[in-house]
């Protein structure tokens, strides 16, 4: 959790994300899914659902 954390800092420096995003709710999202989608076949596990999350929390 502490290396994501760091990557999505990383991505805020480079304006990648916003400054202001709430960096424990993106790895929520990011994690989500293979704690909800996967054990459950819920739903797809594709690159999708990581880019519709950092979209989500990109720069404004």
């Amino acid at each position: 959790m502490r290396a994501t954390k760091e990557r999505l800092r990383s991505g805020q420096r480079a304006g990648r994300l916003a400054t202001d995003a709430d960096l424990d709710l993106v790895v929520d999202f990011l994690h989500a899914p293979l704690t909800q989608r996967w054990p459950n076949r819920s739903g797809p596990l594709d690159d999708a659902s990581a880019d519709a999350t950092l979209r989500a929390f990109g720069p404004r």
